[in-house]
């Protein structure tokens, strides 16, 4: 048992409570009890006192092993950096250099506060290998893509793949497996349903981009004389799914209709979309139809860091500045859209997402003994606005200390570099 004493808790509960002076009693990798002044026999006391104890902040959209890709290709459109640079030395990827990057990606990511990221990258076993390792949860497929790469020969091998992955993982408590149609512009109708129905049939999440860019949204239209999202709703792509999709940059009204009739989960990209310049999506608009959105950061290629604390204060600073409104996006809800709304996404909202008894103890501990962080008047708003993913000094996850002030437990960090640098030297060490 773990008891956390003299906590701010943000339980992110149904009442969104913030509870001060708090104690948080963790047993069997379970929270047991939030109240003041626990004192149960036998277990480890830390004391958190100045401490924000939170729920782990899940990322729904990243290419974590893209690590390797960091900074190698900025400052071009998204069309150009794809075809020009990105696939061109993901050509070059062996499964231990997937393993190794996404090590990398994973230990950024639990020191940042993330204790689940959804991912779509070749190699997704060795992802899950990865995030076993280092002890996170994961959300893991490979992308099902039209044209051969480094992972499959195929479509049909990519979706043969996919049901492996689904069957491996079936029974896992950390690894979740689940199916990636890459996109409408890189799949044809008979991979999208097909990757639908074998989603539909094994109960897994389907994880898709869409309409990440205008070029997308205009190609679609003139192959089908619908958008993105209105030509998956015509093949039947969404039917009986739980579909997490991708960026919806470039949505009509009608568009956003169907997602939210459709209970689609948008994961929002703000940063990855500013940098590729790609556009700003219709948060705001979207949560007033009822759709459910989360935040992801994308790749480090595309975003460079998988800071999810930029990407709560990010997204909110994009719906003020692009409605002229200052409560477009609030903290509350970008916070939301980080925690309990991400882990209804991934089907655990019963399980993570808010600090309560009987779910997991999946839990951050963000040190608000900082400069930037006093005074505290609201403990929401600083961890959006104000906290830096440097300030976690905790991460469990099941109960398990992962993060031990500021430091990896699991691992040598050092190593984790070491053995990413070596692999990225061999693929990029000839690119100028």
């Amino acid at each position: 048992m773990i008891l956390l004493k003299n906590a701010i808790v943000v339980t992110q509960d149904a009442e969104r409570r913030v509870l001060p002076g708090y104690d948080v009693l963790i047993d069997h990798g379970r929270i047991a009890d939030v109240a003041r002044g626990l004192h149960p026999e036998g277990c480890e006391v830390i004391d958190v006192s100045g401490c924000i104890v939170a729920p782990g902040l899940i990322n729904t959209h990243t290419h974590i092993a893209m690590t390797f890709l960091r900074g190698i290709a900025d400052d071009m459109p998204l069309r150009k950096w794809l075809e020009e640079k990105i696939w061109p030395l993901e050509a070059k990827l062996t499964r231990e250099d997937v393993y190794r990057f996404s090590k990398l990606g994973i230990a950024e990511s639990l020191l940042s506060g993330v204790t689940c990221f959804v991912d779509m990258y070749f190699y997704p076993e060795e992802v899950a290998k990865a995030a076993e390792e280092l002890g996170s949860r994961a959300v893991v497929c490979g992308p099902i893509i039209d044209f051969p790469t480094c992972y499959s020969k195929g479509p049909d091998h990519a979706l043969r793949l996919a049901e492996d992955l689904i069957k491996m993982y079936s029974s896992s408590e950390l690894i979740k497996p689940a199916v990636g149609p890459h996109a409408p512009y890189t799949c044809s109708k008979e991979t999208l349903m097909a990757s639908s129905k074998l989603a539909r049939e094994h109960g897994v999440m389907l994880h898709i981009h869409l309409s990440e860019t205008k070029d997308e949204v205009e190609e679609i239209k003139q192959k089908h004389n619908a958008t993105p999202t209105g030509y998956l709703e015509s093949i039947g792509f969404f039917e009986g799914n739980r579909v997490n999709a991708a960026h919806c940059v470039w949505l009509t009204e009608e568009d956003m209709d169907i997602i939210a009739s459709r209970e689609v989960y948008v994961s929002h990209n703000p940063v990855s979309n500013m940098k590729l310049a790609s556009g700003i999506a219709p948060v705001s608009k979207l949560i007033k139809k009822g759709a459910h959105v989360t935040l992801g950061t994308d790749g480090p290629a595309s975003n460079n860091i998988l800071d999810m604390f930029q990407a709560m204060k990010m997204a909110c600073l994009l719906q003020k500045l692009a409605s002229g409104d200052p409560t477009a996006l609030t903290a509350q809800q970008a916070l939301d859209m980080a925690t309990i709304e991400a882990a209804k996404s991934i089907g655990l909202g019963y399980e993570l997402g808010s600090i309560e008894p009987g779910k997991q103890a999946d839990i951050i501990v963000v040190d608000f003994e900082k400069p930037h962080l006093k005074p505290l008047y609201n403990p929401v708003s600083h961890l959006v606005y104000a906290a830096r993913a440097g300030d976690v000094k905790m991460v469990l996850v099941r109960g398990e200390l992962l993060v031990q002030d500021g430091k990896l437990t699991r691992a040598d960090l050092r190593d984790v570099i070491r053995e990413a640098e070596y692999a990225a030297k061999r693929i990029v060490g000839d690119v100028s």
